[in-house]
């Protein structure tokens, strides 16, 4: 399996109607099908190469759009979600997101929106897009951080059934997909708040850490 990559398309209103013509296809289909040619597994390969490039169709997706896959759901009927100023459109690219100049294209049917994606383990960026020209981008890289995994005693005894959650330390202020990860320990099914004492002073040491996953697995039983 692939690392995914998971990508939000945010659109004014008026470009509702746009957008959800675009997702029935995927962005990476709509603007550049792939060849019903490389659907025929029997295909003569020196015929694809010589036509289109590539002999099989992993090489021309993966040339043309960026990914192997294009643009996938899960539920294609509510891939994109309609609010009351924006409409956004859900999906996953494996390992990398599509190529730019999908993105240009894109932009010259919808010339206003927000283009996030984030990997799964952490990396990723955000594109605002204002009459078809990127006018902002933010990127960041997998957080740095240590990872301490619980002791024989928590993943022997009563939380054995939990054994898998890990304590992360980051050693630093750092750069990341909403604002800045803060110094501090976190639990790594929640990047968004470090650990923090009832009076609200960050926990600096692990076995306060270790304290405070007790403490939480205590409330989530």
């Amino acid at each position: 399996m692939p690392n995914w990559v998971y990508n939000t398309l945010s659109v004014e209103k008026e470009y509702a109607d746009k957008l959800k013509e675009i997702a029935k296809k995927g962005v990476c289909r709509y603007y550049k099908p792939m060849p019903e040619e490389y659907e025929d597994k029997d295909a003569d390969k020196d015929y694809l190469t010589k036509k289109y490039g590539f002999d099989d169709w992993y090489g021309w997706c993966n040339y043309n759009w960026g990914t192997k896959w294009g643009c996938c759901v899960d539920d294609e009927h509510n891939a994109v979600i309609h609010g009351q100023s924006q409409s956004i459109y859900y999906f996953e690219t494996a390992w990398s997101p599509f190529n730019q100049d999908i993105i240009d294209m894109f932009a010259k049917d919808i010339p206003d929106f927000v283009w996030k994606y984030v990997e799964e383990q952490g990396w990723g960026a955000e594109l605002t897009f204002v009459n078809g020209e990127c006018v902002h981008y933010r990127d960041w890289d997998i957080p740095t951080c240590d990872t301490d995994e619980f002791n024989e005693v928590w993943q022997k005894g009563k939380y054995a059934d939990r054994h898998w959650w890990t304590i992360v330390r980051v050693p630093f202020n750092q750069h990341y997909e909403n604002g800045v990860l803060e110094k501090g320990y976190y639990a790594d099914y929640d990047w968004e708040h470090p650990m923090k004492h009832n009076d609200g002073s960050p926990i600096t040491n692990f076995k306060d850490a270790c304290k405070y996953m007790e403490n939480w697995f205590n409330k989530n039983k």
